[in-house]
């Protein structure tokens, strides 16, 4: 079989069923309907003036067209199918005829689909060879010429009825179509025995890949339905991901001066290993073929923020060691070896947190995730290996190394703080901003995004000031109370989201949707653009979520957080062998995810930019709790140490020395982590402000937990009676 189309495919589908059907060959006078074949494509507009009632829908294709009957332009496309769907129409055909359009536009112009006209079973009009007949089906390469095609093996039953039908239409080509759209339309070379057949043809090695993938789904005997589709117009793109760079590169810049200025020469050796970090993260996405999207972008500034936390943790060890008087090559050893587990178990529990996003995430956050995975792999490789190799060669070399600058020289020095004293007033702080978060929560609820109430959200450009609440007012006579319109980014873009048909399955539903609203939107355009020009340029993004799939991503967000939850308390359980640390750490998780969703409840209608709570948000949230117990992870390891040292001091004592002793590192690691972020949220586009947003409160209250809440509801959990009493004796009894 030889293809002589080219093979397109669009959407996210949930189960599909894969048909073949014969090209329709003289089905009808079609002529009298659509007018005579034209020679080139350029003779297409000149057959709009000649004689036939679908002219106005059909362009005639040229003579060597082949299968192809006539090309349809996309806004058209509904029309047709409903004048082909006419009594009138049906009868000028045999009844053994229907018609479809291809999967995808046709490669010379990305407005016109090809129309088919298919010839299946009289009886029902169904196609002459179902999809559960095909065994298996891959993309393979010719092995003369190397080009790619597709193979296809049929079961025994399937593999007669395909002899008859290849020798029956020897010469003809035959169609193989998904839910009424077609994908492929090969021609039959020779008559095929045994159920094994070869489709080549002009195939790249996507567009075979695609192919074999929709014979290989047709087994399921289902029809396929859209349940989320995201699109986003290419100059919102190339403004977002614009944006994201100016971000990423900005936040970069940021983390690589401060840690110069404060670390002095140690500072520019992390530099060298964050540029070798940044490096092998490109380097691992360009080898699995993955797509750096907006968030993506995002998780790769967080990591930045986040890479330099190891080196952070070793550099102030090794502070402390060169203070009790070692040699540098000593202090390094000992920084480094006195690093390990801190640094190994704050980013194991963030990588945990990035393992349930891949898991529970779809498209853009499972993006971040992918992004920040590996961005913890490779951090600990740079942070440990490269950069204790530069520092080894400097010493071995005689060459200074200094860890402070003049001014940072002193900075944390001596710090003596009672925490553990004063945390009555970090539950009061607490307990406060709690409440009023939880009062706003229960009586002015979130702004749900579309994929947690299902519908579709269109993003639109204006040629013109447009004023939101004027074209809620207007849709209103429409779409009724099921629209919500927002403005987006300046007064001339606009965010439009409606449930209004979202329950309606049919394949002419959406394009009916986006008809009805530019429609309903061209009295608010200076000028009076075509829908073509309206749907390729003025909409600039669409989204739609089923209802069905809304509820499921729902659930899935609660799983995450509830495993996310459950697996650190698990770990930090098993790692400290104490649960007080794992029930303090969980409860100050708690507390972070509520400050965040407070925020988002509270200036829901005052920030510039929308709050939705929606899969980013999701995303956001748990970055937020494998940041927390980061910084959390980071303390309990500081106490362990000297409990396991039977440090002399009661409970209380040991609690406030570990947390002044490791304070340096809790505010250098979350300031760096928040200036990446805030470069992010000043910068960013207003697809990932809110994201960003959501982060920095998050980054801001976790640096913030980890010292008032976790470690002070850790202690409160040992018993009152415990504080002031030694290490021993309350290990002992414990």
């Amino acid at each position: 079989i030889i293809d002589t189309t080219t093979v397109n495919t669009t959407a996210f589908t949930e189960d599909t069923a894969t048909q073949t059907e014969v090209i329709a060959e003289n089905s009808g006078d079609s002529n009298t309907l659509f007018g005579e074949n034209t020679d080139t494509i350029s003779d297409l507009d000149t057959t709009a003036s000649q004689s036939g009632p679908l002219l106005n829908t059909v362009l005639l294709p040229p003579q060597s067209a082949g299968p192809v009957l006539g090309y349809v332009n996309v806004k058209d496309t509904a029309k047709l199918m409903e004048y082909l769907a006419m009594d009138v129409v049906v009868s000028t055909f045999p009844g053994d005829v229907r018609f479809m359009l291809s999967s995808g536009p046709i490669p010379t112009d990305k407005d016109l689909y090809e129309l088919y006209a298919m010839k299946g079973k009289v009886d029902g009009n169904g196609p002459l060879l179902e999809g559960d007949v095909i065994s298996n089906a891959t993309q393979s390469f010719n092995p003369t010429n190397g080009s790619p095609e597709v193979s296809m093996t049929m079961k025994s039953d399937g593999a007669k009825a395909w002899r008859r039908i290849t020798s029956e239409n020897t010469g003809k080509f035959i169609a193989i179509t998904l839910d009424n759209t077609v994908y492929s339309a090969p021609r039959v070379n020779e008559e095929i025995p045994n159920g094994r057949s070869v489709i080549s043809g002009n195939f790249e090695v996507k567009d075979a890949q695609v192919l074999a993938n929709i014979l290989e789904v047709g087994k399921l005997p289902v029809p396929s339905r859209i349940v989320q589709e995201d699109i986003v117009g290419p100059s919102l793109g190339r403004q977002a991901i614009s944006a994201g760079l100016i971000s990423m590169i900005a936040g970069l810049v940021l983390v690589i001066f401060f840690m110069a200025l404060y670390y002095s020469t140690a500072g520019l050796v992390s530099d060298i290993a964050l540029f070798a970090n940044i490096f092998f993260i490109f380097g691992i996405l360009s080898s699995i073929g993955a797509t750096l999207t907006l968030p993506g972008i995002a998780g790769l500034v967080l990591t930045m923020g986040m890479a330099v936390d190891a080196n952070v943790i070793i550099y102030e060890r090794i502070r402390e060691e060169l203070a009790k008087g070692k040699t540098m090559i000593k202090a390094i050893a000992d920084g480094y070896s006195n690093s390990y587990s801190a640094i190994i178990d704050s980013q194991l529990t963030t990588l945990i947190i990035g393992i349930i996003l891949s898991q529970f995430g779809v498209g853009p956050v499972k993006g971040f995730a992918v992004v920040l995975i590996i961005g913890i792999l490779t951090s600990l490789f740079t942070s440990i290996f490269i950069s204790r190799l530069i520092l080894d060669n400097m010493v071995r070399k005689e060459k200074p190394i200094k860890y402070y600058t003049n001014f940072t020289k002193n900075a944390f020095k001596n710090v003596n703080f009672d925490f553990m004293g004063k945390r009555r007033i970090g539950y009061i702080f607490s307990l406060s901003i709690t409440f009023i978060g939880l009062m706003f929560i229960f009586i002015s609820g979130f702004d749900l995004g579309v994929d947690f109430k299902g519908g579709r959200t269109y993003t639109v450009k204006f040629d013109q000031p447009v004023d939101a609440t004027e074209v809620r007012n207007h849709l209103f006579g429409t779409f009724d109370d099921k629209i919500q319109v927002k403005t987006f980014s300046g007064n001339d873009k606009l965010k439009i989201t409606t449930s209004y048909k979202i329950e309606e399955s049919f394949p002419e539903t959406d394009s009916v949707v986006a008809s009805t609203l530019y429609q309903n939107l061209t009295g608010f355009y200076s000028t009076d653009p075509s829908f073509s020009t309206w749907d390729a340029v003025y909409k600039e993004s669409q989204m739609k979520v089923e209802p069905t799939i809304a509820q499921d991503i729902k659930k899935s967000a609660f799983i995450a957080l509830g495993l996310a939850l459950l697996a650190i308390f698990i770990y930090i359980t098993i790692r400290f062998r104490r649960w007080q640390f794992a029930l303090g750490g969980v409860m100050a998780l708690l507390h972070d995810a509520v400050v965040v969703l407070s925020v988002f409840a509270i200036f829901k209608n005052i920030m510039p930019f929308t709050l939705e709570i929606n899969e980013a948000f999701i995303a956001a949230l748990l970055t937020v709790i494998g940041y927390s117990i980061n910084d959390t992870v980071v303390v309990f390891d500081r106490i362990r140490e000297y409990l396991r040292e039977s440090k002399a001091g009661t409970i209380k004592e040991i609690f406030n020395l570990a947390i002044n002793q490791t304070l340096s590192r809790t505010v250098i690691t979350g300031g760096t982590t928040m200036l990446s972020i805030l470069v992010l949220l000043l910068f960013g586009t207003e697809n990932i402000q809110g994201f960003a947003l959501a982060i920095f409160v998050g980054v801001a209250f976790g640096t913030y937990s980890s010292v008032f809440i976790a470690s002070s509801l850790a202690l409160e959990l040992y018993g009152k009676k415990s504080h002031d009493k030694s290490a021993d004796e309350v290990l002992r009894r414990k």
